[in-house]
């Protein structure tokens, strides 16, 4: 899928430029990785997954993903 917009400037700073700053140093490398699985996903279902901090999105009509946020549940 494509990643269309971001809500999160890191995350947004962080893929179209490789910048990691804005978004926590410890998670930079697992960060990219989750870019990659996103741009590989099908299906919205390949996505749940758990765990802190967690990126948030929607995935539009288009099969787009939107509004990506990197979010922090206590």
């Amino acid at each position: 899928m494509k990643i269309r917009s971001f809500a999160h400037k890191g995350l947004k700073r962080l893929y179209t430029e490789g910048n990691a700053k804005g978004v926590p140093a410890d998670t930079v490398e697992k960060l990219r990785k989750v870019f990659a699985f996103l741009e590989a996903m099908h299906e919205a279902d390949e996505s749940r997954v758990t765990g802190h901090p967690r990126l948030t999105f929607v995935i539009d009509d288009e099969r787009e993903i939107r509004d990506l946020n990197l979010e922090d549940y206590h």
